[in-house]
């Protein structure tokens, strides 16, 4: 047998030749020539040791500086993704080295030929280079894991400080010597607040005064007037009217929000305005005036803000306007005490910006904060009582049931009982000399209720517009969208609104109760990048994107498989039961095609699922087929949803609502209440009525019998203002009768109508029967009873038994 042949180091040349195809393509015949070299990532190194020492230096020290704390932090964040992605690289080219040094074979062993020197060169080569790279991977390894932990120990340091500045105790506020020291104080504070414009305006030159005097007055007076012509336009155009006694809901919700704009959203514009011109580059306000006037221009865009989406939404002066489920005077009351409590945080908003330059004593400090946080927890205790949350039910059309108060969900009770003890809380530790732990409360509380309002107000503004848009005209007649799709649309479009608004409420929240906006951006990053548990990882974003590959993919194969059917094929000699056939392969086929690119999207290991495969097909082989029927009979019920959840369907004789659809058996109830458990294979095998798979609309047949004899017209006018009178029964289709029969004893009719909910047929039914029967009464006409006419043969009559009459004894 000829021996193979081989070059003198006993390597094969198949081997070789596999070696320079990898350096061809994967260029690294020369190991400096790679894209990762030694000196760019070990400036990347060394650049990032510089900022790790910093890090690590802040994290060990003292210092109390939180802008500090976060830019360190968002540099760590920086080195992690740069560190992250040279790392992704160095393991990608290690990869390919140590494929090629495979590629070499093994060294030659002792007592083998020595290999060719050209092939040792290459060896040493790679594994050099497999080295460096290792070295590197190493480095860029512990960067990685310094900046986690350096991270770790700011983020730390940093709850430690907010828990110790938060249990800090300051001086009594309201013991005579420091109320004495903080009402001089405070005096002093306010007399420098007040003079700042004067001073800031004597500071001015000529030149300047004169141009602050033309230029502001012009761009106040130009921003007064597109301010109250866009406010005039707004309430006359789309505001509320009071000539209109009974308006729409969706009235109503024009009328709020053009309110709430024109109130609240056009001075807040003008309000922003301001703030940006004062605070722009170059401007001529400067000192300690410019804090006095932003101070003063954010207070009071929060306070016109707040109060005017309030009354907006209240509407406590026009009842017959509001869109929530309050009476008048809870609105006035609930729109009072916001206001109220609206106006003491814009204050303390305008006193906090205010004096930043300034360094309060702590006496000044105590009082002040003890004296603003009470305040602020007495105006949220008045907005807890359980009397200005109560709805009131509406009153039955008759009249004869009064509304009753009636609670909100049990949720916003909890909030009302969490929000009651903060505010205690807060006072009581005021009293006991922990401000900062009472003003850290109350504040939080408030700075949440804001945010959850505003976010509220988002959302219900959002819902609102997502209905308007799907009772209009473009959706409905140039669209030509069904009903059914309008439903779905506007529910996912609902659904879409509340997670974004969710996770916004939570960042925002988190970060003012001192949970770091970074700790959360993290771990948000973390939980959409994937996180594992065991040997598996889940990704949301994976699963998101291998699902709307999966819709699409359907849509597409759906699309096709319409255009197919009824434009392609009809245009063909094939038969219908083939052209029927062919489609329904198609779109099969899609389903396939759909699956299989959601699991390549989703990055699933196939492997496991071979491994169930092949269990089930051990299972089936020992006996298993029937519940493998069941469940292969319920996928297909799940994909091709012949019923529904809720639909009314007839199964051998079962009739009943869809309760459950589970992977071996459907849940059905029956009129009775009965739960009837029916196997999947047997719904897939059987014939299925079901009334409503499309849609609820159905057909009504009620048959009439009427005497010989009767005016036909009559019966048929009758019959007709039966079914137009009932309020269930759709003008279109129209209904109609029709004469069935002579029969025996009657003349047969047959009332047909339709209803848009089958689902009540029967009471509908029962409703018409009621009405025809009232109204033949009232016009004589006759419903017979049936008529037997029978003949005897002479002599075979009946007989009458013969009576007997007994005396009593």
């Amino acid at each position: 047998m000829p021996k193979k042949r081989t070059i003198r180091s006993g390597v094969p040349i198949a081997s070789l030749i596999c070696v320079l195809l990898s350096w061809f393509v994967c260029g690294i015949a020369a190991p400096d020539a790679h894209a990762q070299d030694k000196v760019g990532v070990q400036r990347e190194i060394e650049t990032w040791d510089r900022i790790l020492g910093v890090a690590e230096r802040f994290a060990r020290g003292t210092a109390d500086d939180s802008r500090e704390a976060r830019r360190l932090r968002t540099e760590l964040r920086s080195v992690v993704e740069e560190a992250s992605a040279v790392k992704q690289s160095i393991e990608r080219d290690l990869k390919v080295a140590q494929d090629l040094l495979q590629a070499i074979g093994p060294e030659p062993k002792k007592g083998e030929p020595p290999e060719a020197r050209a092939v040792a060169e290459k060896r040493d080569q790679y594994q050099a280079t497999i080295a460096r790279f290792q070295a590197q991977k190493a480095l860029v390894d512990l960067a990685l894991k310094r900046a986690g932990e350096t991270d770790q120990s700011i983020s730390a340091r940093m709850r430690t400080r907010l828990i110790e500045r938060v249990l800090e105790p300051s001086p009594l506020p309201f013991g005579g010597e420091t109320l004495a020291i903080a009402g001089r104080e405070f005096a002093t504070v306010l007399a420098t607040l007040a003079d700042s414009p004067f001073a800031w305006y004597r500071d001015l030159s000529k030149r300047h005064r004169q141009t602050i005097g033309v230029r502001g007055g012009l761009f106040v007076f130009f921003a007064l007037f597109a301010a109250a012509a866009a406010r005039h336009f707004l309430r006359r155009r789309f505001g509320r009217n009071v000539g209109i006694e009974q308006p729409s809901y969706v009235r109503r919700v024009i009328g709020a929000i053009a309110e709430g704009i024109a109130g609240g959203v056009v001075p807040a514009a003008i309000l922003g305005g301001f703030y940006l011109v004062v605070t722009r580059e170059g401007a001529l306000i400067g000192g300690m005036f410019a804090n006095v006037a932003t101070s003063l221009l954010v207070a009071l865009f929060v306070f016109v803000l707040v109060t005017a989406l309030t009354r907006a939404v209240l509407a406590p002066g026009l009842p017959a306007w509001r869109i929530t489920e309050f009476d008048p005077e809870q609105g006035r009351i609930i729109s009072r005490r916001v206001a109220l409590l609206t106006a003491i945080f814009c204050v303390d908003l305008f006193f906090e910006r205010s004096t930043r330059a300034m360094t309060p004593s702590p006496e000044l400090w105590s009082v002040y904060h003890a004296a603003v946080t009470m305040l602020e927890a007495l105006a949220l205790l008045a907005l807890t009582p359980a009397k200005l949350w109560l709805r009131a039910t509406p009153a039955s059309d008759d009249g004869a049931q009064p509304s009753v108060p009636m609670p909100h969900s049990p949720i916003w009770g909890w909030v009302r009982r969490v929000v009651a003890v903060i505010a205690v809380v807060g006072i009581v530790a005021v009293l006991a000399g922990y401000v900062s732990a009472g003003r850290y409360l109350v504040e939080n509380t408030l700075y949440t209720g804001l945010v959850l309002g505003g976010l509220g107000v988002m959302r219900g503004l959002g819902s609102e517009c997502i209905d308007a848009l799907a009772q209009s005209t473009l959706a409905r007649e140039r669209l030509r969208l069904q009903p059914a799709t309008l439903h779905r649309w506007r529910f996912w479009l609902r659904a879409a609104i509340d997670p974004v608004l969710v996770l916004a409420a939570a960042i925002v929240v988190a970060s003012y109760w001192g949970l770091p906006r970074e700790d959360i951006m993290s771990a948000i990053v973390a939980i959409v990048r994937g996180f594992k548990i065991g040997n598996i990882t889940f990704s949301p974003a994976d699963l998101i994107i291998a699902l709307l590959v999966f819709m699409l993919a359907m849509a597409a194969a759906r699309v096709l498989q319409r255009i197919l059917i009824e434009k392609i094929l009809p245009e063909t000699r094939m038969e219908v039961g083939a052209r029927h056939s062919l489609g329904a392969g198609v779109g099969y086929v899609g389903v396939v095609v759909a699956a299989a690119l959601a699991v390549a999207v989703a990055g699933v290991d196939l492997t496991n699922i071979a491994l169930v495969a092949g269990a089930l097909s051990v299972g089936i082989g020992f006996g298993l087929q029937n519940i493998v029927n069941n469940f292969v009979s319920g996928l297909i019920l799940l994909v091709e949803r012949p019923i529904n959840v809720g639909d009314w369907v007839v199964i051998g004789g079962k009739e009943g609502t869809v309760k459950r659809i589970n992977f071996r058996a459907t849940e059905i109830e029956t009129f009775q209440r009965a739960a009837v458990v029916i196997p999947n294979a047997e719904i897939i095998s059987s014939s299925v009525t079901n009334w409503t798979l499309k849609d609820r609309l159905g057909r009504i047949e009620i048959p009439v019998g009427v005497a010989y004899g009767s005016d036909t017209e009559s019966v048929k006018a009758s019959l007709l203002e039966c079914a137009k009178a009932h309020s269930k029964v759709l003008r279109y289709p129209e209904p109609h009768v029709l004469f069935r029969n002579f029969g025996d004893s009657s003349l047969d009719f047959e009332l047909r109508c339709f209803t848009g909910d089958v689902t009540e047929r029967i009471v509908i039914e029962s409703d018409i029967r009621f009405a025809i029967d009232k109204i033949f009464r009232e016009r004589g006409i006759e419903i017979p009873f049936p008529q037997r006419v029978v003949h005897f043969a002479p002599g075979h009559g009946p007989v009458m038994p013969k009576i007997e009459s007994k005396k009593s004894e």
